[in-house]
Parts: structure tokens; sequence; C-alpha cells
């Protein structure tokens, strides 16, 4: 029997409002990974009582996203966007502590790709993903009238 990891304390600031809206917390964050932790409770299921899906596929995209933010100590963060993103629904989740794991496993000088892992019903693998992403300088979004968050 597998037994669940005690949640940790958040080691990096809330990276984005949606963040924050689906709570979870940054609790591993370096070059080339990203590791989230969420409590999950009826707030994130959906009408049959498991992790909804939609929450699923956003902390997949956030570990994305984080996984290359944070390039050399000392360094400023980089802004992502996201390009292309696909989701393999393994097993439901149900609620409890759910932690999600990015790995850059490629790319270059301006796209990079990641693995990431959401694992959840006692630290077991229940959702898989694979996601291109490119990274942008905050200039970019001034350019196009965005305003990037922190």
């Amino acid at each position: 029997m597998t037994h669940a990891p005690a949640p940790r304390p958040a080691i990096y600031p809330s990276p984005s409002i949606w963040s924050t809206t689906i709570g979870y917390r940054v609790v591993g964050i370096g070059r080339d990974f990203c590791e989230i932790e969420l409590d999950a409770d009826d707030r994130h299921t959906n009408a049959l009582g498991v992790l909804h899906g939609g929450v699923v596929m956003a902390m997949l995209d956030d570990v994305g996203g984080l996984s290359g933010r944070i390039r050399e100590p000392g360094e400023a963060e980089r802004r992502v966007a996201t390009v292309d993103f696909q989701t393999q629904f393994i097993q439901p989740v149900a609620k409890g502590l759910v932690r999600v794991i990015g790995r850059i496993v490629g790319g270059g000088k301006s796209i990079y790709f990641v693995r990431g892992e959401l694992y959840g019903n006692g630290d077991v693998l229940c959702a898989a993903s694979t996601s291109t992403h490119r990274w942008r300088s905050a200039e970019s979004f001034h350019r196009e009238g965005k305003s990037p968050t922190p």
C-alpha cells in the first residue's frame, strides 16, 4: 500500500491569480523543473466526486510553464506561452493531496518541451502530459498590448 507524502510549504510565491484561485502551492522550482501541490477538496471535484479534468489540465499546464521560468541563479525569470498541450488521463483522482511535477525534456533557444506527471490517490500516477512552450520577453507582451503576470 502506498502512502501519500505530507503536504509541504510553498517555496515560491503564487505565480498567478489563476494558481491562487485553484489553490496550489509551488513546493519545488529550479532549472528545468517545477513541482506543485494541491490539497484537493470539494471545490476541485466534478459531479462524480473526483478531481475535475480542467483542474488536472490547468495544473499540468502550469508546471510546464513554470519549468521554463527560472534558468540560472540570479537570472531574471522568463515569460512563457504554451504552444501545444496534450493530456493523458490514466485514472480518476480522489480528493486529498495531489502532486504535479513538470520537467523540461528538450528544446532550443525559443521553444522547449515538457513532460508533466500528476500524482494522487496515495502518490499514484493519475495523469500525464506533453507540452510545448515558447519563451517570451516581457517586451513582447507589451508590444502585443498584454500585461504579463510577474
